[in-house]
């Protein structure tokens, strides 16, 4: 492409008309709950990320990871934008409009025929979440903006448009502006949306003064998902669907499902990314149905193996049919005496106790009992299938880098194993050399963390490291070996340092 005037004023031409593009498709998509192009590509590479990289990638950059990779999508749909208006802008089209509008529909077509099936979503997005013919319209008018912002902004820097030569400068000023600021106000848009659905929630900080709420209120409850823009479920036409090796298949309304015998339970939930001192782990009081008893009503078949569960997002994963029939398992309707958000699944949940959050699926709509060993979204991807918690143990006060007085001092935190429950935590203040025995608060319930306290006088000033480590209910002592969280949870002790003055 030669560096001519033309091919510059089609560049910036093209990249205004992609920025304005993205933004009025993620505007729609928003609204009306389709996907965007962005989210349908993001979704797919994530995907497509080998487990370790993925790791890696989230445990350096945390709630970080998401907006730049969603941003670097963004721009270089604009990188693209602005290379085929460099292209157009050095042909000479009988009609500016007419010519750009026709760049957009074969673009429209090329998309929705070849880059979208490449990326995994089918013909027209046919095989994503939330198909029909309202994704392929707002993708048009998505690329109809394109072509029209492509033309219009080509009007205006042209040589020969009826503007005054004095102010072609101006206007392209005003061009670059418009660029930043609506290739800016659609990242925002798309940052902000995903935040408040949950997918980019941002766990609060520890206040490095006490323990956490024994039950954790259900703004500070930590949600991660694999979306950019979790779904928005209509709650009037979702069924839920029992299906695959049973007797009778089931179809039931939220009312119907509100209608069952409906069961209390405490629970804590951990991230299976949550790394050793992290704070990725929430305990909620859950209420719903059995997943047991409803399989009970659909009768089982032989041969069943595993219960596959299909959510909203088109995310998918399985537990085994023993666990599936376990009395604590739960189809949670309900969280801490509220409805369950969309943030957290609504309208429906599942809790399955002595698994990682990644096997606690949200917004469910079908439910499948098969003869295989099924393998879910985060499992192709290398994370462990079983997923079973490690026993894990946390300083929540006072906070890694604190002064503490040369004087009786108390330290406390949580500690948790799954049902296995907590049977004892030790800590060390000579680097491991000797562990003393803390105080455990009597148990919450018995799928719940645990809290612990210890007091303790310095032996001397300076600096100084404080170790954690727990038993669980069979009397086996958490893990001292470091690893990461992939693919089978984070181990090892958690570690603060402090300064004694």
């Amino acid at each position: 492409m030669g560096d001519t005037p033309r091919t510059r004023e089609g560049a910036v031409a093209g990249a205004f008309g992609a920025a304005l593009s993205v933004a009025v498709v993620i505007g729609l998509g928003l609204a009306f709950g389709t996907p965007s192009l962005p989210e349908l590509i993001s979704d797919r590479v994530l995907e497509l990320t080998p487990g370790p990289v993925f790791s890696f990638v989230l445990d350096r950059l945390q709630t970080g990871a998401k907006p730049l990779f969603y941003l670097s999508i963004v721009l270089a749909l604009v990188v693209i934008g602005a290379a085929l208006g460099g292209w157009f802008g050095r042909r000479q089209p009988s009609s500016l409009l007419g010519g750009a509008l026709l760049l957009a529909l074969g673009l429209w077509g090329v998309q929705e025929l070849l880059v979208l099936p490449l990326f995994g979503a089918g013909v027209f997005g046919q095989d994503s979440r939330g198909a029909g013919p309202l994704g392929p319209t707002v993708r048009l008018v998505g690329m109809l903006v394109y072509g029209a912002g492509l033309a219009g902004v080509l009007a205006l820097l042209r040589p020969d448009s009826r503007f005054l030569p004095e102010r072609r400068s101006a206007l392209r000023i005003g061009v670059l502006g418009v660029l930043g600021l609506v290739g800016g106000g659609a990242l925002a848009r798309a940052l902000t949306g995903a935040r408040d659905m949950g997918a980019l929630s941002r766990v609060p900080g520890r206040s490095g003064t006490g323990l956490p709420e024994p039950v954790t209120p259900v703004g500070q409850f930590y949600s991660i998902s694999k979306n950019f823009f979790d779904p928005v479920v209509d709650r009037a036409t979702w069924r839920l669907e029992v299906s695959g090796l049973v007797q009778t298949r089931l179809e039931l309304t939220l009312d119907q499902l509100r209608a069952l015998p409906q069961y209390d339970q405490l629970q804590t939930l951990i991230c299976i990314s949550n790394e050793v001192g992290g704070d990725l782990i929430s305990n909620g009081a859950w209420r719903g149905v059995r997943l047991g008893e409803l399989l009970s009503r659909a009768g089982v078949q032989a041969g069943a193996v595993d219960v596959v569960f299909t959510c909203a997002d088109d995310y998918t994963d399985s537990i085994t049919i023993a666990k599936a029939l376990q009395p604590e398992t739960l189809l949670a309707l309900e969280m801490n005496g509220q409805p369950l958000t969309e943030k957290h699944g609504a309208p429906l949940r599942c809790l399955v106790p002595d698994i990682y959050g990644m096997k606690n699926a949200k917004w469910i709509r079908k439910i499948e009992v098969v003869g295989t060993d099924y393998q879910g979204f985060w499992q192709r991807q290398g994370w462990s299938d079983s997923a079973e918690i490690q026993t894990m143990s946390r300083i929540d006060y006072p906070v890694s880098g604190a002064q503490v007085p040369f004087d009786d001092i108390e330290l406390g935190g949580i500690a948790f194993a799954g049902a296995r429950g907590i049977r004892a935590v030790e800590v060390s203040f000579d680097d491991g050399a000797s562990w003393r025995p803390a105080t455990l608060q009597d148990e919450i319930a018995p799928l719940s963390w645990r809290f612990w306290t210890i007091r303790w006088r310095p032996e001397r000033s300076g600096s100084l490291s404080v170790l954690v480590r727990a038993i669980d209910g069979r009397g086996e002592r958490q893990s001292a070996v470091r690893t990461d969280p992939f693919p089978n949870g984070a181990s090892g002790y958690h570690r603060i340092f402090l300064r004694v003055a």
